[in-house]
């Protein structure tokens, strides 16, 4: 009998520490789109298709969500399923999609993030002609017109 106290208290304390880890993920979980029953391991990857974008259509009509979370093995993917919470998303989080994910190839090739192509948005990508600097010259608005194009000139 005395062999089995401390295995029930540890089953108490292991107990309790699942409970609170419980709470835990569930108070992060408030702040998360909802999302459709998924495997433990696997995820939501067994309701993508073949063809993406049809599974994702059939789970919104299923669900009536315009913003889910799936989870596609260990990989959470925020899903929007309407022009309407697309423009709100892109509207307010522009900046986290003005940059692209840091990369090994990008390091390796690119000498880092010191490329353009490859800089992260930021100071550093404005300065090097990311922002209003070499590149905006060559873009086309209707009031100038394609500024990079030799216009000729007006006879007067």
């Amino acid at each position: 009998m005395l062999l089995l106290l401390p295995l029930f208290l540890l089953l108490v304390r292991c107990w309790f520490r699942a409970k609170r880890a419980r709470e835990i993920r569930q108070q992060q979980d408030d702040h998360l789109p909802p999302s459709p029953p998924a495997l433990p391991i696997l995820g939501h990857l067994h309701l993508v298709g073949s063809l993406p974008h049809v599974s994702l259509r059939s789970l919104a009509r299923k669900h009536g969500y315009d913003l889910m979370l799936l989870r596609l093995g260990a990989m959470p993917v925020v899903v929007v399923l309407s022009p309407a919470a697309a423009e709100a998303v892109l509207r307010t989080h522009d900046h986290v999609f003005a940059s692209r994910p840091l990369s090994l190839v990008a390091d390796v090739v690119m000498y880092g993030t010191s490329d353009i192509g490859c800089a992260p948005y930021g100071d550093y990508w404005r300065r090097a002609g990311g922002g209003r600097g070499s590149s905006s010259p060559r873009t086309c608005s209707p009031s100038r017109g394609c500024s990079h194009y030799a216009t000729p000139a007006r006879k007067k």
